[in-house]
């Protein structure tokens, strides 16, 4: 009788240590399943953050290559979204400028940081017309486990300008006005 009761006792710790075995891996599949789920909805945010922003949205990877563009992307660039993801983003510079462009995107690579690209300088895109648009850009650089990628912001910015040369012809006219007075 007491060889059985050992068993038992061996049966019964070997039931409980299973037991606590699938507890543990039970609570890892709930883990597991929470962070994946957090992980969808924190990418579906950010996915319709990206959609609904009023700016031209470009994702660029290392090598230059459009990875994520959005529909005011699309609209500003005069390019479908899978004809964006297809191209590099010299493709959407003007042609005058694409060796300056490049040689901005190496140096960029060596030290990149959250900033307002072409301090200083004029910016332009080139629409899928042959038109040149002139534009503000932001660039910030983000990694993930994929590589550095470039989070890119273009505004429009042809209302400012013809806004900017009404009110410089203005002052002109006023100028000449009292010149004359």
């Amino acid at each position: 009788g007491d060889g059985q009761a050992v068993g038992s006792d061996g049966v019964d710790a070997r039931l409980a240590k299973l037991t606590q075995k699938i507890e543990a891996l039970s609570k890892e599949v709930r883990e597991r399943l929470a962070a994946e789920e957090a992980l969808r909805t924190s990418e579906e945010r950010f996915r319709a953050v990206v959609e609904a922003a009023p700016n031209a949205i470009l994702v660029v990877d290392g090598s230059g290559q459009i990875v994520l563009a959005n529909p005011q992307a699309e609209r500003l660039f005069g390019y479908a979204r899978h004809e964006l993801l297809t191209q590099g983003v010299e493709h959407l510079i003007p042609e005058r400028l694409r060796t300056h462009h490049e040689r901005h995107r190496f140096s960029f690579r060596q030290q990149p940081s959250a900033r307002p690209m072409g301090a200083g300088r004029d910016l332009y895109i080139w629409h899928r017309d042959g038109s040149e648009i002139p534009v503000e850009i932001g660039l910030n650089p983000f990694t993930t486990i994929e590589g550095t990628f470039v989070f890119v912001s273009v505004i429009d910015i042809r209302a400012r300008r013809h806004a900017e040369r009404q009110l410089q012809e203005s002052e002109t006219s006023l100028r000449e006005l009292n010149a004359t007075l």
